[in-house]
C-alpha cells in the first residue's frame, strides 16, 4: 500500500507531494487543480513494466490523432503529459512512492542527434527521438520511438507485443465501460465468492437484484442481463439507467483488484446521494477484506458528506481519508482530512471541495 508519493513535471505538477495516504482516499478540489492527473500519475507508477498504461492514459484523454484509414491506427500526442505540453530533453517526469517497497517511474525524452527531417513543400521540420521509461521498482527500462511529439505505435500491435499485465490494477473513468471489458472482468471472478461482492454493490441502487449474466452476443443496450428476486425474466442492464451501469463498473473493478489498486475518476457519476453512504461502506469493507488501496475523485458535496458519514462509523475510522488539492500560482499542494476533521467540516458546512 502506498504511504506517500512525489511527482515532478507530470502535467500540472511541477513539484508535488502527498503523504499519509489511507486505504481509501477521496481526492477533491476545484477544476484544473490536478485531481484526474493525480490518479493518472499513480496509475502509471504502480503499473511497473507496463508501457501500455501510458497509451491508456492518452487514449482516455483523447490525446491522439488518427494516422490511417481506420480508427484503430492512432498517433499519440505524448507532449501533453510534459510541462507546458512540450517535449524537452532537459526535463524528466518522475513519479516515486514512499511505500515500504518503493515504486517509481521516470519518463525522459531523448533527442536523437542529427535526426531531423525537412519537408520543403511546407518548410517544416520533424525531430526524432525516444521516450525512455525507467521503472524504478523493478529496474527495467523500455524505450519508445517518437517523432515531433508523436508516439509512433499502433494501438493493437503495441499492446499485444507487451508481455506484462497487471490484472489487479484498474482504472474506472467517466466514460461508460464497454461490454467486452465488463465481460472480461466477470470471467475473472465467475463462480467465486466475488460474484456476491458485485451483487451486494448493485443492491445499493436496487435491492431486488439477485443475479447478473452476460449474453453471448452484444445487444443494442449492452448485453448484460439483471435478474430480480421473484421474477422469472431478466432485464437488460441498459434499461436501468447510467447510475446502475457506473456502479456495476465500480463493483466489477473492485472485485478484480485484490492485493492491488483501484482508481475511480468522479466516483459519484450518475448516483443519487442517498445511495452514496452505503456505497462507501461497501467499498471500505471490501477494500480492507481484499487488501485494495482505492483512490477516487469527486466534485460532489453529497459524495463528500456520504464519505464522511461512512467514515465516522467506528469500524471505518482508520480506513479512509479526504485530500483537498489547492493551487497557488503554479504550485499545487494537498491538505488532508481524517474522519474527525471531515466530520467537523461537514457539520459546520465548511467548504472542502
Amino acid at each position: 500500500m502506498l504511504d506517500g508519493v512525489t511527482i515532478q513535471n507530470f502535467r500540472l505538477f511541477e513539484q508535488f507531494s502527498i503523504d499519509n495516504l489511507a486505504r481509501v482516499n477521496l481526492i477533491v478540489g476545484k477544476n484544473n487543480v490536478g485531481k484526474s492527473s493525480l490518479l493518472e500519475a499513480l496509475y502509471l507508477m504502480v503499473n511497473q513494466n507496463s508501457p501500455e498504461t501510458l497509451i491508456k492514459i492518452l487514449e482516455e484523454r483523447g490525446e491522439y490523432v488518427f494516422s490511417g484509414k481506420t480508427t484503430r491506427s492512432r498517433n499519440y500526442q505524448i507532449n501533453h503529459i510534459f510541462p507546458a505540453h512540450h517535449l524537452r530533453d532537459d526535463i524528466s517526469i518522475t513519479i516515486r512512492s514512499s511505500s515500504i517497497e518503493p515504486l517509481g517511474v521516470r519518463l525522459t525524452y531523448i533527442k536523437k542527434a542529427n535526426q531531423l527531417s525537412f519537408f520543403p513543400m511546407n518548410n517544416s521540420k520533424i525531430r526524432h527521438g525516444l521516450i525512455r521509461l525507467e521503472y524504478l521498482g523493478t529496474l527495467q527500462e523500455i524505450s519508445i520511438e517518437v517523432s515531433d511529439d508523436i508516439l509512433n505505435t499502433d494501438t493493437t500491435d503495441f499492446l499485444v507485443s507487451n508481455p506484462f499485465e497487471n490484472r489487479n490494477i484498474h482504472f474506472v473513468t467517466t466514460k461508460m465501460v464497454n461490454y467486452h471489458e465488463l465481460a472480461k472482468l466477470w470471467d475473472n471472478i465467475t463462480l467465486t465468492s466475488k460474484e456476491q461482492d458485485v451483487i451486494q454493490i448493485l443492491q445499493i441502487i436496487e435491492d431486488k437484484v439477485d443475479r447478473i449474466s452476460f449474453q453471448s452476443r452484444v445487444t443494442a443496450n449492452n448485453g448484460v442481463l439483471v435478474k430480480y428476486k421473484n421474477q422469472n425474466r431478466p432485464i437488460p442492464l441498459g434499461s436501468m439507467g447510467d447510475g446502475m451501469h457506473h456502479i456495476l463498473a465500480i463493483a466489477m473493478n473492485l472485485a478484480n483488484s485484490e492485493n492491488g489498486y483501484l482508481f475511480v475518476d468522479e466516483i459519484d457519476t450518475g448516483l443519487h446521494y442517498r445511495t452514496m453512504t452505503d456505497m462507501w461502506r461497501v467499498i471500505f469493507q471490501t477494500a480492507e477484506r481484499l487488501n485494495i488501496q482505492v483512490f477516487a475523485t469527486t466534485h460532489s458535496a453529497d459524495c463528500i458528506n456520504a464519505f464522511s458519514e461512512a467514515l465516522t462509523e467506528e469500524a471505518h475510522h482508520h480506513v479512509g481519508k479526504l485530500f483537498r488539492l489547492e493551487r497557488r500560482g503554479e504550485q499545487i499542494s494537498a491538505v488532508d482530512y481524517d474522519y474527525q476533521d471531515l466530520a467537523i467540516a461537514t457539520s459546520e458546512e465548511i467548504e472542502v471541495r
